[in-house]
């Protein structure tokens, strides 16, 4: 379980331990600015906040400063095309906010195009319809471009959702405003409470969620009564639980000070996404009442994978750059579990520049480390001196190796091979903690390693190797984008449960509505595994004292075929096949 006061103060410790170099100029922009987007024509208006169906931020550009409210308008170069990736006429954009899409060329040359046509402020629409991507979704702005350095106006990404409401307004053929507004009193930081932003269900219950902002005030005047709300939402908005602070008085020029929300929940989530929501209000001044400071973010609890993302953003590597750099991610097992489970696969994503480093030409090692027992959870004795540390036990290891079909972003996937055995994937023990890890070496030190900067999870979480391990990661907080998967160790019951322990009911599953009907003739402790045929788990959960339940699953993700119902307890296992028709 986490312990907010200790990652909160060796996270403060730790993260400016590391200077870094993104695809981006190092600027402040528009990120940690709490802006309120408001968007109005025709009688309606609605706001949009940093986060999930929301905006990303860049931390290249101008920093927006008060109120700004200008009409809206497409961007159209000399092509003509809202890629804009061609001059834009001069003039076109005096006084607007430019609206532009994603694509073809960087953020950064679309922003410095618009902003020579004379726009106050960028808006970068996300038309994208790939799978891994949603009316949602959002993006940290990066740009390695000798434009971002020359960018002065506030530069923002425009979800689909928010996309497509400013559009409807512009072909209702009525004046759209848009008003970028920053709050007097506004979180600049939050605290993300999950420990991961992809959780297996498995795992989600072992998790303590905390909450905690940063503030700053720039109102002039000191503020009362600073309401501070947190929320656990479903993906449908229902409340699932809140927390409160108001702090009674807020001077003036206070920036970046802590909050610590008092209350704890202890999730228990069925497979789905979730939202973090947090809200800051304050007291009026003189008659006018402040914009609302508000920041969410999606977390979810999923199958098979444990992950720190839920997609890339960005890509990091170290400013100072030696014979090897590397990033790891720490993740932590259910102690509960009586079931064996081994690590086979583990994922990463890359890019790089390709007058550097052509893409498909990167080679990289794979390592997977359990962290010692006698190592503190807040790793205050961790030996960071080399990258085999001291503090690791190594455990497995892959070469990775890129293809001519290799292109940045895409997820790569390698099999550990396992130190000991020679054979592929490496057991793992319940309630230990395990770091994924990828070094680049030589030639390929000037990868950037995929990373989701949406927000900034608790520590520890990444870990960034430069001459030595920086157990806080990069400045800013931003999660590397290594995940790992489960298998089962064997498919077989080497000490057999009785037949009656488990039935399947129906067999075929029909609907992808998966029932087992257990039965133990007193409480038990008992894991519940469904995996597919080779092992490679789809979902697990810890039940404390079944009897006679029946425990149902919905799975209406999984293919037509045959797949694996397998308990666990400390007596044996039982593992029973069932069919599932769609």
């Amino acid at each position: 379980m986490k312990k907010l006061l200790t990652n909160l103060l060796f996270l403060a410790l730790v993260l400016c331990g590391v200077l870094w170099s993104t695809a981006m100029v190092a600027q402040q922009g528009t990120e940690n600015s709490g802006a309120v987007i408001r968007v109005s024509y025709g009688g309606n208006t609605r706001d949009f906040f940093n986060g999930a169906c929301g905006y990303g931020t860049a931390n290249w550009g101008g920093i927006p400063q008060g109120k700004v409210c200008a009409p809206a308008a497409w961007a159209y170069d000399i092509t003509p095309d809202s890629l804009c990736c061609d001059s834009i006429p001069a003039g076109q954009l005096a006084g607007k906010v430019a609206l532009i899409r994603r694509g073809v060329c960087g953020f950064s040359i679309k922003a410095f195009n618009a902003q020579k046509a004379g726009a106050l402020a960028v808006l970068i629409a996300n038309h994208y319809t790939d799978p891994a991507q949603n009316a949602c979704s959002i993006m940290g702005m990066g740009a390695t471009q000798p434009q971002a350095g020359q960018t002065t106006i506030p530069v923002f990404f425009m979800s689909r959702q928010m996309s497509e409401f400013v559009d409807a307004g512009l072909k209702s053929g009525q004046p759209v405003e848009i008003c970028i507004i920053i709050p007097e009193v506004r979180m600049n930081r939050i605290f993300f409470p999950a420990s991961s932003k992809r959780t297996p269900v498995s795992q989600i219950p072992v998790d303590t969620f905390e909450f905690a902002v940063w503030l700053t005030n720039t109102s002039g005047v000191n503020r009362t009564n600073v309401v501070l709300d947190a929320y656990v939402l479903t993906a449908n908005d229902s409340v699932l639980y809140t927390a409160k602070r108001t702090v009674p008085t807020f001077d003036a020029g206070v920036t970046d000070s802590l909050f610590i929300i008092p209350g704890t929940y202890a999730p228990k989530l069925p497979i789905g996404t979730y939202k973090i929501l947090y809200t800051a209000n304050s007291d009026p001044v003189g008659g006018v009442t402040p914009a609302e400071s508000k920041t969410q973010s999606n977390f979810y609890v999923s199958e098979k994978l444990f992950s720190k993302d839920d997609g890339a953003t960005i890509g990091f590597r170290p400013g100072s750059l030696g014979d090897n750099w590397g990033v790891g991610a720490v993740y932590f097992t259910n102690p509960k579990a009586t079931e064996k489970y081994r690590v086979k696969d583990i994922e990463f994503s890359f890019a790089t520049n390709a007058n550097e480093v052509p893409v498909t030409s990167v080679r990289a090692d794979v390592y997977f480390f359990k962290i010692k027992d006698n190592v503190l959870s807040n790793l205050s004795n961790f030996d960071n001196t080399k990258f085999e540390s001291e503090s690791f036990e190594w455990l497995g290891t892959a070469p990775y190796e890129a293809t001519q079909t290799t292109s940045n972003y895409a997820d790569q996937k390698v099999e550990l091979i396992n130190l000991n055995t020679g054979n592929f994937g490496v057991e793992i023990q319940n309630g230990a903690r395990y770091v994924p890890a990828v070094l680049y070496s030589g030639d390929f030190v000037r990868v950037f390693h995929a990373f989701d900067q949406d927000v900034p999870l608790p520590f520890p979480s990444t870990m960034v190797f430069n001459g030595q391990w920086f157990t806080g990661g990069f400045q800013g907080g931003p999660s590397a984008v290594l995940r790992m998967y489960l298998d089962l160790v064997t498919t077989t019951d080497e000490k057999p449960l009785p037949d009656n322990v488990m039935q399947v009911r129906p067999n075929p599953v029909v609907n992808g509505q998966l029932m087992l009907q257990m039965g133990f003739s007193q409480p038990t402790d008992a894991t519940i595994t469904i995996a597919e045929m080779s092992g490679r788990v789809i979902t697990y959960e810890v039940r404390d004292g079944v009897t006679n339940d029946l425990l149902t699953y919905s799975l209406p993700q999984l293919a037509s075929g045959t797949y694996l119902a397998r308990v666990s307890t400390k007596e044996g296992t039982l593992t029973k096949k069932f069919v599932v028709q769609n």
